[in-house]
């Protein structure tokens, strides 16, 4: 299967090994983002990151801000659905929590045969950074 082996070109180990490591991942991820950056080492609630490396930061995330804020999120949703789901998740729907990330990696496209410029590789003027 053309995924598969593409997969194991990006992870060690293949996709078994990917879906191991996914929660471990998203686990030690968290603690760079926008909520996370704002506890020390110790659990503290702590300013611990130097100014420049704070509004660096938050000129990256701004970039992904407006890559998600062009989305269409709540797609098939009606109504009080909506509403709901504004108010109550602050995370963006599952698709776009994968695929969103995934259209600013190069090497996701070159894997996946995405041409630069189609929904799943954005141009290189428009992909975001932000580690």
């Amino acid at each position: 299967m053309r995924h598969t082996a593409s997969l194991q070109a990006l992870v060690p180990g293949g996709p078994t090994e990917a879906t191991r490591n996914r929660s471990g991942s998203a686990s030690l991820a968290i603690g760079f983002d926008d909520e996370g950056r704002q506890y020390d080492g110790r659990g503290g609630l702590s300013v611990w990151w130097s100014p420049a490396a704070n509004e660096e930061f938050e000129k990256r995330a701004s970039c992904v801000e407006r890559q998600f804020s062009a989305c269409e999120v709540l797609e098939g949703l009606r109504g009080n659905a909506v509403r709901l789901r504004l108010a109550t998740d602050p995370h963006a729907p599952p698709r776009l929590r994968v695929n969103g990330p995934l259209t600013n990696f190069p090497v996701f496209a070159k894997a996946f045969g995405c041409a630069e410029g189609t929904p799943m590789a954005r141009p290189a003027s428009l992909r975001c950074e932000v580690w």
